[in-house]
């Protein structure tokens, strides 16, 4: 008895895992940073997130201002400033910076309507005069719901900040990046795959868009397209237009994984993103309302498809319509995702300071799940792709003969029924049978009768295989049927061939019983009659050369 085996893992799951491993160990090492820029920098920074005081005379922090419009002085007299910049993100904020009652610095950007109010989130290195005693800033936060806000204020080399910046952000952009080829990826195979499998066309088509837009979504909290642009709102703008088109691909894969395509709920959600979209455009555009009040529109439409999605795995669990390997699968990947989610929750929640962006482990719980799927399908694909493969080779076994190679009396059956549908069609048949096998198999056994068989297949097919279709009709019998160039002339030229090539045959391979042939001919118009009657008409002819040839030893 075989025994079975307690891990059956093909190689495709075999490289998920050794994927997820990577993408893990590699986030469990960008967990290290904060610590690791801290000694970096030791005491080359100073940070001036404290210190500062209103007008009214409060101390206030830059990370905990309080709301509305505000002007906050610092005494700087003690800080060496040679070589080094106050460096800082900007949120949402206008603002000024004044030394010593000059204006030194202002950040009003102007950008086009379509852009919306704000600019999100900016990098900002300011260079200070050596001997400045007083920093005063005047701050104009851009929606009066939100303060002003100023995060990771520090006096420091601007390389090293920019440096340590980019440490923090590769991480989370290398996922992003990872996951815009994996969209990528699955939307060329989507294409590439259309004429084969439309179904599986759409489902690799809703996964890689859904990578892709995660990703681009994503990459805003890394700040490195910020820097590499120069262009704050316009990733801003990028990335709440990508939070409205998000919730759709993940539905309408599910609808095509558990067979529900034709779901009544694909064309609403699709109806409200629309909507949504529209409404984020022209509200925006029209400075009524921005982005950032709409994004809340956004997250509604999520919770929305969420529940769609949920409802959709559910129903096809009740209605048996989802195998239980993608379930599975689709659980296993959901998992990772939601965990992701709550991981990045709970550092924004209660870890200060936190070193990747805001979205770093919602990527790769959202890209363990794509590696999961996307192999699962892949894996799917193949399999299918095979299977069909099988079922085209036995479909073809299933019309030629196994010894020759020609194609046989079934094949010849279906043609000629498919003729007798054409009354226009000018055909040739020729029968052809060959001599002493008889005397071949009893004298010299069936291995040789065999080798005789496929020296006449050999010399028939060579001779007609331009004008006309070889089949093998019985044991030492042959058909041709010359359909598009019924031509007799041709047909006569051919069974000359014939006779040369197995004239040839006979003096290279020397057989005990001379290879010989008898054949004969018939031209038939499919006008009302049956090709039958061209085929007994050919029989005749055929067996009256064989009497022919007989006669003539």
């Amino acid at each position: 008895m075989k025994q079975k085996k307690l891990f059956n893992m093909d190689r495709y799951w075999w490289t998920a895992l050794f994927v997820i491993l990577i993408i893990v160990g590699y986030a469990m090492v960008g967990m290290n940073t904060k610590d690791a820029s801290k000694h970096f920098y030791n005491d080359a920074i100073i940070n001036l997130d404290s210190g500062w005081e209103t007008e009214a005379g409060n101390f206030v922090m830059l990370s905990d201002l309080p709301h509305g419009d505000i002007t906050i002085e610092r005494s700087v007299a003690d800080i060496d400033f040679t070589n080094k910049r106050l460096c800082f993100k900007s949120v949402d904020t206008f603002f000024e910076v004044i030394a010593d009652k000059n204006v030194i610095y202002t950040y009003y950007p102007e950008q086009k309507d379509i852009l919306g109010s704000s600019y999100g989130m900016y990098i900002h290195e300011i260079p200070i005069p050596v001997g400045t005693e007083t920093i005063t800033l005047k701050l104009f936060p851009i929606f009066d719901r939100n303060p002003a806000a100023f995060i990771n204020t520090l006096v420091i080399d601007p390389g090293m900040y920019m440096g340590d910046l980019f440490k923090k952000g590769i991480p989370g952009f290398c996922i992003c990046l990872l996951m815009l080829i994996l969209g990528i990826i699955l939307i060329l195979v989507s294409i590439l795959t259309a004429h084969e499998n439309q179904e599986q066309q759409i489902e690799f088509f809703s996964l890689g868009a859904f990578s892709a837009l995660i990703a681009i979504w994503a990459v805003n909290d890394t700040m490195v397209l910020q820097v590499l642009t120069q262009s704050p709102a316009v990733i801003r703008m990028i990335n709440y237009i990508t939070l409205i088109f998000l919730p759709y691909f993940p539905v309408s894969f599910i609808a095509g994984a558990v067979n529900q395509k034709k779901t009544k709920l694909l064309p609403v959600l699709f109806f409200l993103i629309c909507v949504n979209f529209i409404l984020n455009i022209t509200l925006s555009s029209l400075k009524i309302v921005d982005y950032f009040n709409l994004v809340t529109v956004s997250q509604c439409i999520i919770v929305v498809a969420l529940c769609m999605g949920i409802y959709l795995v559910v129903s096809a669990i009740h209605k048996k319509s989802m195998e239980r390997s993608f379930l599975i699968v689709l659980i296993l990947g959901l998992g990772a995702g939601i965990l992701g989610t709550g991981i990045d929750l709970l550092r924004y929640r209660f870890i200060e300071g936190v070193d990747q962006s805001a979205s770093f482990y919602t990527c790769i719980g959202a890209f363990i799940f794509l590696v999961l799927i996307g192999i699962y399908f892949i894996r799917e694909y193949s399999r299918v792709r095979m299977e069909k493969g099988q079922a085209e080779v036995m479909a073809r076994l299933a019309y030629l003969d196994g010894l020759t190679g020609l194609k046989n009396r079934r094949a010849f059956n279906e043609v000629e029924s498919e003729l007798q549908g054409r009354p226009e069609e000018t055909c040739i048949v020729i029968q052809f049978d060959i001599n002493n096998m008889k005397k071949v198999n009893d004298e010299y056994g069936h291995m040789a009768g065999d080798k005789h068989i496929i020296a006449a297949a050999n010399a028939i097919q060579k001779s007609f295989e331009e004008i006309g279709a070889c089949y093998r009709t019985g044991g030492d019998e042959f058909i041709v049927l010359i359909t598009e160039s019924a031509d007799v002339e041709n047909a006569k030229h051919a069974l000359q061939d014939m006779e040369k090539n197995i004239q040839a045959y006979n003096q290279s391979e020397n057989p005990p019983v001379p290879l010989e042939i008898a054949y004969g001919m018939a031209l038939h118009q499919m006008s009302g009659e049956s090709l039958k009657n061209a085929e007994l008409l050919a029989d005749q002819r055929m067996y009256e050369c064989k009497r022919r040839k007989k006669s003539s030893h």
